[in-house]
């Protein structure tokens, strides 16, 4: 997401605005996204998750898929020029919802891990 939201601030310095501007940085952030679910779905830690029963897991529909569809649709909105003039407004929706999902992701991976008890050094 670093990446998405430093492309505008670099092709703007161009003399890049308005539509020229958003509708190629959606379509960098659209790919990027795209690359990331491709890749965190190819995970054996999340194809693990995926498939467990845990409390925790139950939440992804309530909270991660709806950040996925607000950070999808927001950019989709941008590069088909659906609502023009607000392109930018737009943008940083998706920007936020892509940063609240790592925070997300990172909260349930931290959440997820079981502590097994680790054999005492001294043997007491």
């Amino acid at each position: 997401m670093v990446i998405a939201a430093l492309v505008p601030i670099a092709v703007s310095r161009y003399g890049v605005h308005d539509d020229a501007l958003w509708r190629p940085c959606a379509l960098v952030a659209l790919a990027i996204w795209v690359i990331f679910v491709i890749a965190l779905n190819r995970t054996t830690a999340s194809r693990t998750i995926n498939r467990s029963p845990d409390r925790l897991d139950r939440l992804f529909p309530v909270v991660g898929l709806p950040l996925h569809v607000v950070n999808a649709g927001s950019l989709v909105l941008i590069t088909f020029g659906v609502w023009p003039g607000n392109d930018e407004a737009l943008y940083v929706t998706a920007l936020a919802a892509g940063v609240i999902f790592a925070g997300y992701t990172l909260l349930m991976s931290g959440m997820g891990q079981t502590d097994a008890p680790a054999p005492d050094q001294d043997g007491l």
